[in-house]
Order: structure tokens, then C-alpha cells, then sequence
């Protein structure tokens, strides 16, 4: 029997359909939509990116809760006037503390599911091996607390070199595992795709609560020291793929990179639906 082969069909909505429901009391919902994956549309060679609502986001490393770590650009790419993302009151219509990009899809095209990471946790695996592997040889060494050799507990013969493995150099444990991240997912009471708020209050504790091991990951190669008195920021310019970076190192790459995300916002806020296939690679985390 022959079987048709599933289509990709994506609906778009304009930025402003969205930010108006998220403004309005109304008890109607809209027609809730059927969305890919993230990794379906990296599958199908279209690679998501940030929503205008998404790149107005600011978000902080430094330690605090949600309330505290976001504010939101009054105007994409100017990150000079800036309004929190926790509004305290609810007030001018809306029916929820948070600010109005709160409710927009954090990608487009919008997906139903989105595995996120950090980059530098994404390597750190890697990147210690890279800096450890010429400190000993598994033949000729001597077990102590600061460096040891034995099989990986979760060995994949598929993908790891075979036994024996560096598991402790120089003190450290190598960082296995690490590069699993965060699932997040819509909710199945909003509109289907996975939305700004839904991703934030997900990702950000995440990121707390790995926050030691992200500098670690960073320092990997022992040249980025004191990294917990810096001015961090999540940059969004992978969503699936997140990075930390100096806010000011931020700021001069996302003045960059505004015109040439011109034409992705310019199909996010057109009133055709459409599906989009992009030709380059999309980093695909799950």
C-alpha cells in the first residue's frame, strides 16, 4: 500500500495578532493550530529563529529570579530604553503581571517543542578531553585523588573511544552527560506553540540551577577566570542553543545582526501564511 508522505504546514500569525491577544479580556480562544517540533523543522532544512518579541528580551546571568533577571527593550535592537518584563501591576487591559511580548511565540516559524542548551555546556565533554589528554597516559600512570582511568559508566561503544577513559584530571571530573539540556513544551492550554513565557519560566531556572557548572564549561580552558563578577547575558541568537556572553560582547553582536534578520522578521510580521524553508544548517540540540 502506498502512503503519502506528511506535509509540513505552517500558519503564521503577524507579531500584532499576538501582542493584542495578550492585551485583551476576552473568554474567546482562537482556533488552536497544530505546530512542529523544533527538531522537525531542523529536519525539513528550516531553521527557527528568535521572534522580534524574543530579541527584546534582555536577560541577566547574574543570579536573580525571574522577576528580576528579564526587562524588555521598548524597541527591538535598542537596548537603551528598557521596561520590565514583570510588571508588578496588572493594568491597561492586560490580565497577567507580565509584559505583552509574554504571550508571542518565541520562535519563528512557532514550534510545539523546543530542547534548549548552552552552548559551552553543549562542549564541555569535549573541550576537557581536548585540554586533559596529553596531561597523562593510561599506560603508564598512577591512580590518585587529582587523576584516574576506568570505563565510563554509560559507555556507548558507538560514540566513545574505547576503555580506558580519562574520568578525573588535574583534580576534575570529567563532565559527562552535560550536554542533555531542557525540554521545553506548550502548554496544552495555550495556543499551541511554545510562547516567550513558556520558554523563559522553563529555561531560567534551568539555568540557575546550573549556573556553576556553565562557568565551569566556559573556563574549560582556564583563560576566562572571575566570570561571577562580570555582567552576563543569555543571548537568544540560538534558541536552542543558548549563549553567555559580556552584556557589552552582546550588545555590539546584536546591533550586527539586525539587518540581517531583517527579511526572517519581515516574513514574521507579513499577513501571508506560508511555509518558510531556509537552505543553511540549523544546529539541532535533540
Amino acid at each position: 500500500m502506498d502512503t503519502e508522505t506528511p506535509r509540513l504546514r505552517l500558519v503564521l500569525r503577524r507579531q500584532a495578532e499576538f501582542e493584542s491577544d495578550a492585551d485583551s479580556d476576552s473568554e474567546s480562544q482562537p482556533e488552536r493550530e497544530t505546530y512542529p517540533t523544533f527538531s522537525e523543522l531542523c529536519s525539513r532544512h528550516v531553521k527557527p529563529y528568535p521572534t522580534l518579541a524574543a530579541v527584546r528580551i534582555v536577560w541577566s546571568f547574574r543570579g536573580g529570579s525571574l522577576e528580576t533577571s528579564l526587562s524588555v527593550m521598548a524597541a527591538a535592537y535598542n537596548i537603551d530604553v528598557l521596561e520590565p518584563y514583570f510588571q508588578q501591576s496588572v493594568g491597561r487591559g492586560s490580565n497577567t503581571p507580565w509584559h505583552v511580548v509574554s504571550k508571542s511565540p518565541v520562535t519563528h516559524p512557532p514550534v510545539s517543542e523546543i530542547r534548549v542548551n548552552v552552548f559551552d555546556l553543549d562542549i564541555w565533554e569535549s573541550d576537557w578531553l581536548d585540554f586533559h589528554e596529553n596531561h597523562s597516559d593510561p599506560d603508564f600512570h598512577t591512580e590518585s585523588d587529582t587523576l584516574s582511568y576506568g570505563t565510563l559508566p554509560d559507555y556507548d561503544p558507538e560514540n566513545d573511544k574505547e576503555p580506558p577513559h580519562l574520568l578525573k584530571c588535574c583534580g576534575t571530573d570529567r563532565p559527562r552527560g552535560k550536554e542533555v539540556g531542557v525540554l521545553v513544551t506548550a502548554s496544552p492550554s495555550g495556543p499551541g506553540f511554545v510562547t516567550v513565557h513558556e520558554y523563559v519560566t522553563t529555561v531560567h531556572p534551568w539555568l540557575m540551577r546550573n549556573r556553576e557548572d556553565i562557568f565551569k564549561a566556559m573556563n574549560c580552558w582556564e583563560q576566562m577566570p572571575y566570570l561571577e563578577g562580570k555582567d552576563l547575558v543569555v543571548d537568544l541568537v540560538q534558541p536552542n542553543f543558548l549563549k553567555i556572553d559580556e552584556k557589552s560582547d552582546w550588545a555590539m553582536s546584536l546591533s550586527m545582526r539586525r539587518s540581517s534578520w531583517m527579511d526572517v522578521h519581515e516574513r514574521e510580521t507579513s499577513d501571508i501564511s506560508y511555509p518558510i524553508e531556509i537552505s543553511y544548517p540549523c544546529m539541532n540540540s535533540s
